[in-house]
């Protein structure tokens, strides 16, 4: 019988996003690594049916509760969301969640990405330029009977 045994990842870049406090003094948030995957999966079941605001609400929430580390960093950012002096609005909060989002479903590197193993592509022979090149295509000869 095949099998396969899943391992959890150890190495990850660290995950973390700021935004702007009093005075546009930076405020930065750490998070964790990673988010349950369940809780993601639920997130994006609830996006793409016809939930209501709550639902959806809810979900971002809780990416964010989950994410920030620290519940006193967690309750920095609400108030700071919340503050209508900060101008932190509903636009730059849903840039967040999508670096978020990203960042928990995207393949993170863990260091600085190799150089590339091939050479490059030649564009083409120069008596086309300008024009596109033409799709290979694939064709059959038919078969015909055999006459005596």
């Amino acid at each position: 019988m095949a099998g396969k045994a899943f391992k959890r990842r150890t190495e990850r870049d660290p995950v973390w996003f700021s935004l702007p406090g009093k005075d546009d003094e930076e405020v930065r948030f750490d998070c964790h690594q990673t988010l349950p995957g369940g809780m993601i999966l639920d997130l994006v079941a609830i996006l793409d049916g016809d939930s209501n605001t709550k639902e959806v609400k809810d979900a971002i929430t809780a990416i964010f509760s989950s994410a920030i580390v620290g519940e006193e960093k967690y309750a920095l950012f609400e108030a700071m969301t919340n503050d209508p002096d900060l101008e932190i609005d509903l636009g730059m909060m849903m840039e967040v969640a999508s670096y978020l989002a990203e960042q928990y479903t995207a393949e993170r590197p863990t260091g600085a990405p190799s150089g590339a193993t091939s050479s490059r592509t030649s564009p083409g022979d120069d008596s086309v330029d300008g024009a596109l090149p033409a799709p290979s295509t694939y064709s059959r000869s038919e078969l015909t009977a055999a006459t005596t």
